[in-house]
């Protein structure tokens, strides 16, 4: 949080896009009230929503959230199509409703892609989070794979200049 806080006051951002490590209660809570932001969470994390098979709200991991969605929600599923950095069209099959994780009081959308993000990709989804709750499905995945940009950028660094990164 030190580093966030040190590049919140260095630098005039309007959003954020990071890794599912830091798609915690203590990093959600506190970023939350500072800027918007866009993440992926873990296979494990909890998600705590209304489950339409025991009609109450209740935990569902991410995996049974995919189960349920192509049961229950399969009219609702969306086609989203976005230009790749190659200038071809790639369409994701998404789904998007807004609750929250468990034990973290901060309101999100979700975001789920149902797919790979391409051939290399070894996830069968994606679960995407923004606190931004107006975000359109395009600006939620458009923001969060920016990530990626920023990852070969520090890949570029420990490479080339040896950088190491201490979290």
């Amino acid at each position: 949080m030190d580093l966030f806080d040190a590049a919140s006051n260095a630098f005039d951002f309007s959003a954020i896009a990071f890794d599912s490590w830091y798609a915690s209660q203590r990093y959600l809570e506190h970023i939350h009230a500072k800027k918007k932001y866009f993440s992926e969470i873990k296979a494990n994390r909890n998600i705590f929503m209304y489950h339409p098979e025991k009609q109450k709200y209740c935990r569902v991991k991410p995996d049974e959230l995919v189960t349920l969605i192509k049961k229950h929600y399969d009219d609702k599923i969306k086609h989203v199509t976005l230009k790749s950095s190659d200038g071809s069209e790639v369409s994701y099959k998404t789904y998007t409703f807004d609750a929250e994780l468990n034990g973290c009081n901060v309101p999100l959308k979700f975001v789920v892609i149902l797919g790979k993000w391409n051939k290399e990709d070894d996830k069968k989804y994606h679960s995407l989070i923004t606190n931004q709750l107006d975000a359109s499905v395009k600006t939620v995945i458009t923001n969060y794979l920016l990530r990626w940009g920023i990852e070969h950028c520090f890949k570029e660094l420990k490479d080339t200049f040896y950088l190491i990164i201490i979290r």
